[in-house]
């Protein structure tokens, strides 16, 4: 991510700002948005400890949970926190009796689009001063999501219609009740009412052929990894971008070689689009974040060109004082944004990156350690996660994207740390060179 800021600097202005966290639920949600009222304020250091949210069981006496209740207990949550707008519909019996055939995955296309335009139309009743609305624009793009979503289901048979409809139905319900969060400059990931990680993984982990994926994430890498963030240590993961959740990838991978401490203390500097675009702030609710503004997009949102610089200021800071905490670990992309196709449609090579956003890291490294005694490594990553979510074919300065989805296989690496003595213009240089080495044995090409 390429960092603009008010002349380089990153100390001086104190933190005022407090990131907010959801208050537990009392009793049955209402059907409405959570606004900033709905947020309480801790301390800084309890965000780094948040507690995660109680799992809601299943009764005793029931034999199977209700397409509903499985997706709410997946989640780590209620039917009604999950769906505070109401359950999803069901489908025919033909398609109960048989929810992973064709036609029933056909129906399900059918039922969510229904679904999502009655969401729509109840949200256009709601008062106005307590929500951002989703626009016409935002849930027609859903709804083409939502069919390649069913459409990869049929390849993959990882999930069934009824799941299909739970799923898809619960995004449009969680952009439409989140839609006022407000994002600060270090936001926490977000537990309750619901696991965020939880839910966003059962939406995006349908869509990896884990099988056919490319992951040389060497165990022996990520035990020093998790031994140096425990000795309080950080780490800084210089990677390429492809695809939105690739940060939330990069925890499932994690997770998913047994380094739950790693999923944990991931924290993604990510740029303002992912907080401000409605149908991602839920799933950006999912990750620890630092909010910047990149220099591809200064200007192009609401704010002025200082308050966006101001906002950067206050990120610099956020990430001084995670340094000198000790324990964190940063992913970051250098390029500033996603990798984009050639005219064939095929993603080469990683972006170029930026040296003085690896510049600014390598400071706020040396600023930690002369301040605490902290060390830094730094580490080259690689991802290959397009064909799941491919980027728009341009940078688009306005808000809104179309997004397609395809059940494909990924690649993610990391590879070992950078040499400590390396100055910035070489750190960036063997990062480019380490990144692209990697790149090029896990992705997979037409």
């Amino acid at each position: 991510m390429q960092l603009a800021t008010l002349s380089g600097r990153t100390g001086g202005l104190p933190l005022t700002w407090a990131p907010p966290l959801l208050k537990p639920p009392t009793g049955k949600l209402p059907p409405s948005p959570l606004t900033a009222s709905g947020y309480a304020a801790p301390s800084f250091v309890s965000l780094r400890k948040a507690q995660p949210c109680r799992a809601q069981q299943l009764s005793a006496g029931r034999a199977t949970a209700t397409p509903p209740e499985a997706e709410a207990e997946a989640a780590g949550t209620t039917v009604e926190a999950l769906f505070p707008f109401g359950s999803p519909p069901g489908l025919s019996a033909t398609s109960t009796a048989d929810p992973r055939s064709e036609g029933a995955l056909e129906e399900a296309k059918t039922v969510i689009e229904k679904e999502m335009w009655r969401l729509y139309a109840e949200q256009q009743q709601l008062p106005q001063q307590q929500q951002k609305r989703l626009s016409k624009e935002q849930v027609e793009q859903l709804v083409g999501f939502s069919k390649d979503y069913c459409n990869s289901a049929k390849v993959s048979g990882k999930v069934t219609a009824t799941q299909c409809v739970a799923k898809l139905t619960s995004i449009l319900q969680q952009c439409m009740r989140c839609s006022s969060h407000v994002f600060t400059a270090f936001s926490a990931a977000q537990h309750e009412p619901l696991d965020f990680a939880r839910w966003a993984l059962g939406i995006w982990e349908p869509l990896i052929d884990v099988k056919r994926s490319k992951l040389p994430v060497h165990e022996t890498t990520l035990a020093a990894l998790s031994a140096h963030l425990k000795a309080g240590g950080n780490a800084v993961l210089l990677s390429n971008h492809q695809t939105e959740p690739d940060p939330l990838l990069a925890r499932f991978i994690f997770q998913k070689k047994g380094f739950k401490d790693l999923y944990d203390a991931l924290t993604a500097v990510a740029g303002y689009r992912v907080r401000s675009d409605l149908l991602s702030v839920p799933f950006s609710m999912s990750c620890n974040m630092i909010c910047v503004h990149s220099k591809k997009h200064l200007s192009s949102g609401a704010e002025s060109l200082g308050q966006q610089r101001r906002e950067n200021v206050l990120a610099m800071q956020a990430l001084q004082q995670l340094l000198q905490a000790g324990g964190a670990l940063i992913w970051v992309a250098p390029s500033g944004g996603r990798d984009r196709a050639n005219e064939k449609g095929v993603y080469v090579q990683p972006d170029l990156f930026d040296s003085k956003t690896v510049q600014s890291f390598a400071l706020l490294a040396r600023k930690a350690k002369e301040a605490t005694g902290v060390e830094t490594l730094f580490l080259p990553m690689a991802v290959y996660t397009a064909p799941i979510c491919p980027p728009p074919k341009a940078v688009a300065k306005e808000l809104g994207e179309v997004r397609t989805c395809n059940f494909s296989p990924i690649g993610l690496a990391i590879g070992e740390p950078l040499p400590a003595d390396l100055a910035p213009p070489g750190l960036t240089a063997a990062a480019q060179e380490q990144t692209n080495a990697l790149y090029a044995s896990i992705a997979s090409f037409p």
